[in-house]
C-alpha cells in the first residue's frame, strides 16, 4: 500500500491496496491526517523518522511501523518512508507500507513452540525473506539467527552459490512438475501435509565431510487459503545413510564369499 501526506500530516494520495489495508475507502481516506492511523507512541516514531529525512539523515529501511485500522485493530507494517521535494523544497512524505501482522505471530508462535525443538527448521515469507530460524537449524548450519533473520541467505545452509531452497518453491506456490525438475527426481509429495514437498540429497558443505539431509518444506496459508509463508524442517540423516551403504558392503561381501 502507497500513501502520500503533506507536511502537515494530511493524506493527498492513496492507492487502492491503501483500501484493503486501512478498511477506508480511498475517497474517505483522501484528507485525513495521519493521527487517524497512528497514536502514540506510533505517531511519535513517525515524527522521528520525518525529522531524520529532513536533516539528510539516514534512517532505517524498511523500519516497523504499527498502524490503527478503521475497525480499530493495531497492525504491524514493514514501511519505507521517502521526503517528496519540489525544486529542493520539501512538501511532504511518501510511504509504502506491507502488513507483517500474521508474519510476526506465526514467528513468535515458532518461538515458543520450538526453540527447543531438536529438528533444525526456519520459516520465509512470501518475499523470501527468513523471519524464523530456531536454535537447531543454528547448530546445523552453522548460522545464527542473528545473522540470517531478515535476509534471504536461506541458501547458505545447504549450497555455495545462491539457488532456491525448496521453501523458495512453496512460497511462490510453483508446480510440481517445477519442483520435481528442480531435484531431478529426488522429491516427492507428503503423505502427511497438504501442498508439502519432501527429499533426501547430500550436501558437502555441511560439516567437515558433507551431509545427507531429508528435509520437507510446507505452506503456511491465510484465512483466504493464499500462501504467506513457508516452513522448511532438516533432519541429518548422515549416520542412517552411512549405515544403509555399511550393511550393503557387507551383504555383497558375504554373497561373494559363498559363491
Amino acid at each position: 500500500a502507497m500513501w502520500v501526506q503533506d507536511m502537515k500530516g494530511n493524506i493527498v494520495d492513496a492507492n487502492k491496496a491503501c483500501e484493503k489495508l486501512t478498511g477506508f475507502t480511498r475517497q474517505k481516506f483522501l484528507g485525513k491526517n495521519v493521527n487517524v492511523l497512528l497514536t502514540g507512541e506510533f505517531l511519535n516514531l513517525a515524527r522521528e523518522v520525518h525529522r531524520k529525512l529532513l536533516d539528510g539523515k539516514e534512517i532505517a529501511k524498511p523500519y516497523e511501523q504499527r498502524m490503527v485500522m478503521k475497525d480499530g485493530t493495531v497492525r504491524t507494517m514493514r514501511m519505507a518512508t521517502g521526503l517528496v521535494t519540489i525544486d529542493g523544497e520539501p512538501i511532504g512524505f511518501q510511504h509504502i507500507a506491507r502488513d507483517i501482522t500474521e508474519e510476526k505471530s506465526l514467528g513468535k508462535m515458532l518461538s515458543k513452540i520450538t526453540d527447543g525443538f531438536p529438528i533444525p527448521l526456519f520459516m520465509i515469507n512470501k518475499q523470501h525473506k527468513v523471519t524464523y530460524w530456531n536454535a537447531a537449524i543454528e547448530t546445523l548450519s552453522g548460522i545464527s539467527g542473528r545473522e540470517m533473520v531478515g535476509t534471504d541467505g536461506q541458501w547458505r545452509t545447504f549450497y555455495t552459490e545462491k539457488r532456491p531452497a525448496m521453501a523458495d518453491l512453496i512460497v511462490d506456490g510453483v508446480s510440481a512438475d517445477e519442483i520435481e525438475a528442480c531435484y531431478q527426481g529426488k522429491c516427492k509429495k507428503s503423505r502427511l501435509l497438504d501442498g508439502a514437498y519432501e527429499a533426501e540429497d547430500f550436501f558437502p558443505s555441511l560439516g567437515e565431510c558433507g551431509k545427507w539431509i531429508h528435509f520437507t518444506a510446507s505452506p503456511i496459508k491465510d484465512e483466504g487459503g493464499e500462501i504467506i509463508a513457508a516452513i522448511e524442517t532438516l533432519q541429518d540423516i548422515t549416520e542412517e545413510k552411512r549405515l544403509q551403504e555399511n550393511m550393503h558392503f557387507y551383504v555383497q561381501l558375504i554373497t561373494r564369499h559363498r559363491r
